[in-house]
């Protein structure tokens, strides 16, 4: 929806703007704010009323208008709709994606199409989510999810199975196949052309398909007719034989909610695997909307219950306790008049260590102080729309929250008026979040691999011209080299001036090998000589003394000796200047073999452990964490890393 260029806008039947991209601010002008319940019309420039009818009709519409833009002035716009179709099958709107005017042959024609079939996908996408996120039952959410899927086009068969954790069974409980004339074919998945009735079961542990991808949480890509583990009172048409199918998970979390299946020919399935790698947004938010339903449908029928405040409050807590305990979202109700928290899960405990109590003996400055400084705004325009909201509006908002212990999380909230006071104000709702820190980290961290990328080039430019002064260095001390006496001081003194030169070689390609990417150049070796000859080296003229614990048959190793030589001299440097008064070295060696059992990112096989041991005073467990981060150092600039 955000692609550069690309903007989506969606109008009702009315032609009033009801969503509006983040992007369509810089190429129109107004935000997103003022935007919305705009008329599409008043950001066309007049004299356009057959494009402006185009644009609606239900076969869509595509081709170049004149836009306006807030200031006045006016631009070519290149736009492509499509009717926006509810779960009845009627047109409730229209979508559009919108680009500014390029000379076409700045584009090439497999990038448009490309872009094209991406950007009405995320759209589909987009409206689909949507659709599933505004049901309230689960019902409703299994009814609208493959009815709005097959609507788009995105399949032409799917097959919906609900895991039941409880009772260790999945079941189908939804197949809808392509439907013809406007009609679906319902109880029944197109999957290889089979009937699957609804409501047949099966067990997590039992070999079929479905129960392994709900058992696993794996996706699972079968070619053909797989006799063994597809319902064996199925039998296969001359067709199924060469379709390849589709099952794949609906997570939250490890824990696996639905199993979606489809097929197609051998043909499509590149790019079904594509439609199906673009869907994981979605797929999260099915995940939620199922996890909303269940939570939706029992506090309503807790709701139900109440005969007395006093008693109805108490048992939708009792209640609240046995049934969310388990939930993987936390999970509050606030009440707006007693200004306080009067429902609270342990999840949200578990996660951000804050009881009921803590937070109802803050006052109102305390509870901003634990929303993110940069968030605090976006979370009080929030409340502002909760207050608003219709009764099953769901409001999401994402903020940093800080815990007790003084760590900041990435939440995702979604809030739903609870209750309504005698004069309908809103007097309490209801909220779940999804903890997104992990979410949010693997973005940073995709962010700082782009800088080490960046990082890369210039190591490669500085490793070539090292190289250069660093032949001309070696060139000379193998002249002074063969002029000077074997066994002579001065000959001693230019071998071990040679050996340095050849590990700075070794660094210059250790950079090489960084900034181009590739695998470093590994041989077998003994790696008692390589310990012994970088500690000596790393430690001349230092007070530190090395000593060595080398186990009897040390095996040899098949490394690269450049990088392991780089490695342990920065471990010595940085163990001889954490003992600034001198201290004892220990650098010991053992084989060791690596299992299963050890929990290691490393293949099972036979290893050397080389262990590096000062006696300095060691590092903090803050400090601890951050070991492997290329841009953390404790030492002043100037002097390093480490």
């Amino acid at each position: 929806l955000e692609a550069p260029g690309y903007i989506v806008i969606a109008m009702d039947l009315q032609g009033e703007i009801t969503f509006y991209s983040n992007r369509a601010e810089q190429l129109y002008g107004w935000s997103q704010q003022e935007a919305m319940g705009m008329r599409f019309a008043d950001m066309v420039a007049p004299g356009q009323a057959r494009e402006l009818v185009g644009l609606t009709q239900e076969s869509g519409w595509q081709g170049e208008l004149l836009a306006r833009r807030k200031d006045g002035t006016s631009f070519a716009n290149l736009l492509k709709s499509a009717p926006t179709i509810n779960a009845e099958g009627e047109v409730v709107g229209t979508v559009i994606l919108c680009k500014e005017s390029v000379a076409e042959e700045e584009i090439p024609l497999w990038l448009n199409e490309s872009i094209e079939e991406k950007d009405r996908l995320l759209a589909a996408y987009h409206i689909i989510g949507q659709a599933i996120l505004s049901s309230l039952t689960l019902e409703q959410v299994l009814d609208k999810l493959p009815q709005q899927i097959l609507t788009a086009g995105i399949f032409r068969s799917l097959l919906v199975a609900l895991v039941d954790e409880e009772h260790h069974r999945v079941r189908v409980v939804r197949g809808l196949s392509s439907y013809k004339d406007g009609v679906f074919v319902p109880g029944s998945s197109n999957l290889n052309d089979q009937q699957i009735v609804t409501g047949i079961s099966y067990d997590l542990d039992d070999v079929n398909i479905i129960a392994e991808v709900a058992r696993t949480g794996k996706m699972q890509v079968v070619d053909g007719w797989d006799a063994k583990r597809f319902d064996p009172k199925l039998k296969p048409n001359a067709g199924d034989k060469v379709k390849v199918s589709y099952f794949f998970p609906v997570k939250q979390g490890a824990r696996v909610l639905v199993v979606l299946a489809t097929s197609s020919t051998p043909e499509m399935k590149e790019d079904m695997l594509r439609r199906i790698e673009m869907m994981q947004p979605l797929l999260d938010q099915i995940a939620i909307a199922l996890e909303h339903a269940r939570l939706y449908e029992e506090i309503q029928q807790t709701i139900a219950e109440r005969t007395q405040a006093e008693d109805a409050l108490r048992a939708r807590e009792t209640f609240l306790d046995n049934v969310l305990a388990s939930s993987l979202n936390g999970v509050y109700i606030y009440d707006l008049e007693q200004q306080a928290n009067i429902y609270m899960n342990r999840q949200y405990r578990h996660l951000t260590g804050w009881s009921i109590e803590d937070l109802n003996a803050m006052d109102g400055e305390k509870i901003m102080g634990l929303f993110h400084p940069e968030d605090r705004s976006a979370v009080l325009a929030h409340m502002d729309d909760v207050l608003r909201a219709a009764d099953g509006d769901g409001l999401e908002i994402e903020y940093r929250f800080k815990t007790k212990d003084g760590r900041w999380l990435w939440l995702l909230s979604r809030d739903t008026v609870f209750e309504r006071n005698e004069e309908g104000k809103v007097k309490q709702f209801i909220g779940t979040f999804l903890d997104i820190t992990e979410r949010k980290d693997m973005e940073e961290e995709i962010r700082r691999n782009q800088n080490l990328e960046s990082l890369g080039l210039l190591a490669g430019g500085i490793a070539h011209d090292f190289n250069n002064v660093l032949t001309g260095i070696t060139g000379n001390l193998s002249v002074l080299d063969y002029t000077l006496d074997e066994g002579s001081a001065e000959h001693e003194m230019v071998a071990m001036a040679l050996r340095a030169a050849e590990q700075a070689s070794g660094l210059s390609k250790q950079l090489l090998t960084f900034a181009k990417g590739g695998t470093p150049v590994t041989e077998v070796t003994p790696i008692e000589e390589l310990l012994r000859e970088t500690a000596e080296l790393s430690l001349r003229g230092s007070k530190t003394k090395p000593v060595y614990r080398f186990a009897e048959g040390l095996c040899s190793v098949n490394i690269d000796k450049g990088q392991i030589a780089q490695v342990l001299q920065n471990l010595v440097l940085n163990a001889d200047q954490a003992m600034s008064e001198g201290g004892i070295l220990t650098i010991a060696a053992e084989n060791v073999e690596i299992s299963d059992r050890d929990h290691l990112p490393l293949a099972e096989g036979q290893y050397v452990k080389v262990s590096v041991i000062d006696q300095g005073i060691g590092m903090s467990g803050l400090v601890m964490a951050k070991i492997f981060d290329p841009y953390y150092t404790t030492k002043p600039a100037g002097h390093g890393l480490g």
